[in-house]
C-alpha cells in the first residue's frame, strides 16, 4: 500500500480499482460474511473504468489478506477449492490503522 495525501478516503492508500473492490465486498458483507471468489472480484471490475487483469485483481487479494486486511477459507467448489474472501470496512479500518 501507498499513501497520497493528495487523495481523500480509500483513494489515499488504495489505487481506484482496488478502493472500488473494497468498497464492493464490505456491501456484499454487510450485515453478513458472505465473502467473494477472485473470478467474482474480477467480473465486478470488468465493468470498471480502471479495471485490470484477472492476475492483478489475485495478486492485490493475496497481498490483503497477506497484510491480515482480508480473511479467506477454502471451500469446494466447481472444478475443485476456492478461496472465499471477506472482511468487513471496521476490520479493514483496524488492520490498516495497525501499520
Amino acid at each position: 500500500m501507498r499513501f497520497d495525501a493528495s487523495e481523500k478516503g480509500l483513494l489515499t492508500l488504495f489505487k481506484p480499482y482496488q478502493a472500488a473492490l473494497m468498497e464492493h465486498i464490505w456491501k456484499i458483507n454487510n450485515p453478513g460474511r458472505t465473502g467473494i471468489t477472485s473470478g467474482q472480484a474480477f467480473e465486478f471490475l470488468k465493468d470498471h473504468p480502471d479495471s485490470k487483469s484477472r492476475a492483478s485483481v489475485i495478486f492485490f487479494l493475496n497481498d490483503m489478506v497477506e497484510e491480515g486486511i482480508m480473511e479467506y477459507e477454502e471451500k469446494s467448489g466447481k472444478g475443485g477449492y476456492q478461496s472465499l474472501l471477506s472482511e468487513d470496512e471496521q476490520g479493514t479500518v483496524r488492520a490498516t490503522c495497525r501499520r
